[in-house]
């Protein structure tokens, strides 16, 4: 299973991102293969669906869950009709949030969490 964590940094020591659309980078752990893929995300800098294309790309990559803090309306339906999981509460590094995960400790989201282009407003 690929597990993909918002993330500041290029290494699982990173500090997570909270934004999903706009985070700097992917970081994906393969739990069959223990290990980790550094992706740059395609939205970081983006005008405007920024969201949709980092959640087209995700399920380009074979990803079938998601750890993020928030994740907005369109994001949310690319990711939920590709039957991408997603969950929050993510917290501190990428390797923390993914112990949490696989701890049963985070909050599965079924709905977004943050309002269309939330993520802009947390860069300016």
């Amino acid at each position: 299973m690929k597990i993909a964590v918002c993330s500041q940094g290029s290494t699982p020591g990173a500090m997570i991102d909270s934004r999903f659309g706009r985070c700097q980078y992917l970081l994906v752990y393969d739990s069959e293969q223990k290990n980790w893929q550094t992706l740059p995300a395609p939205g970081c800098n983006s005008g405007g669906g920024a969201g949709i294309e980092t959640a087209r790309f995700l399920v380009g990559q074979g990803v079938q869950v998601l750890l993020a803090g928030h994740v907005g309306p369109n994001a949310m339906r690319v990711l939920d009709a590709a039957g991408v999981q997603v969950y929050t509460g993510i917290e501190g590094t990428v390797e923390n949030s993914l112990r949490l995960y696989q701890a049963n400790r985070l909050t599965r989201l079924t709905a977004p969490n943050a309002a269309p282009h939330h993520g802009l407003a947390a860069r300016v």
